[in-house]
């Protein structure tokens, strides 16, 4: 068993899609309507799978995120990313994590989701 994907309402698609496209690098897939709610698949190039990391719906009222902490991706330098990131939506600036070998910085997506970013160090 594996996590497939996870999904997240937004409100704001565009925005949305240039957070995770133009700055986190993710590729949208495919994209359809279901009763009226547009949805979106997202994958990053660096897979090793051809399966989407994420759903995005497109809702018009901002929903509560129901418990949802944070959703951390994996990528190959945080300070870059970070510094392509608004400053109103740094939530907690670049740092190591000592003892795991990890640099790690939370930011906010367009619609509030805290996104954890984790470049794996030298080891």
């Amino acid at each position: 068993m594996s996590l497939m994907h996870a999904s997240l309402c937004v409100e704001d698609e565009d925005a949305t899609l240039e957070f995770y496209r133009d700055v986190l690098g993710y590729e949208q897939k495919w994209a359809f309507t279901d009763d009226g709610v547009r949805n979106f698949y997202l994958d990053h190039p660096d897979d090793e799978d051809d399966e989407p990391d994420l759903q995005i719906k497109v809702v018009e009222e901002s929903v509560e995120q129901a418990g949802l902490d944070h959703v951390a991706l994996e990528v190959d330098d945080v300070d870059a990313i970070a510094a392509e990131v608004p400053e109103e939506r740094i939530l907690e600036a670049p740092f190591d994590m000592e003892g795991y070998e990890l640099r790690v910085a939370h930011v906010a997506d367009p619609d509030g989701y805290r996104v954890e970013l984790i470049e794996f160090l030298d080891e």
